[in-house]
């Protein structure tokens, strides 16, 4: 019974020991910076011209360039051949990146009528590189090309799609 009354006179004493320590306080500061949304927006559709019914490719460059493998490219008043263009804007000096669309997801769609429908839109590339440019003065110019391919017999007429260019901060 001795032990026992010692023992919990022992308990008692370092319980009372831990609740007179001090406390110690450390202040950290909160911080947060708000950038101006980034955004795009589209000042020049990427433009193939036009072209004869005839197996192969046809490309445009960033630079509005526009050349061919296997497809005989013809110049008609009011068709011009371009590269998309965009002007992006936000936070001035702020780097973002640039994501085009991967080969296999864009596809012009085209006439009804005899042979092949679609036109598949491939090897997209932008002036700047897909990857981290940035916002000079709060804006940046964004050229885009691409290549087509062409069937043997694809069908007469006028195609057309529309394909994503996605921007973000980085």
């Amino acid at each position: 019974m001795k032990k026992l009354i010692v023992f919990a006179i022992a308990i008692f004493g370092f319980t009372a020991i831990s609740f007179g320590q001090n406390p110690s306080t450390a202040t950290a500061n909160a911080t947060a910076t708000v950038l101006i949304p980034i955004s795009i927006a589209n000042n020049t559709d990427l433009a193939f011209g036009t072209f004869a019914q005839s197996a192969g490719t046809v490309t445009i460059a960033t630079t509005g360039t526009r050349t061919s493998s296997g497809v005989n490219l013809y110049t008609i008043s009011g068709v011009t051949p371009a590269a998309a263009s965009f002007t992006v804007t936000g936070d001035a000096n702020s780097s973002f990146s640039i994501v085009l669309p991967a080969n296999g997801t864009v596809s012009l769609s085209g006439p009804t009528g005899t042979g092949t429908k679609t036109m598949a839109v491939t090897s997209f590339q932008s002036n700047p590189a897909a990857g981290t440019t940035a916002l000079v003065a709060g804006t940046k110019a964004i050229s885009v090309g691409a290549t087509i391919t062409v069937a043997a017999d694809q069908a007469v007429g006028s195609y057309t799609a529309t394909f994503p260019v996605v921007v973000n901060y980085n």
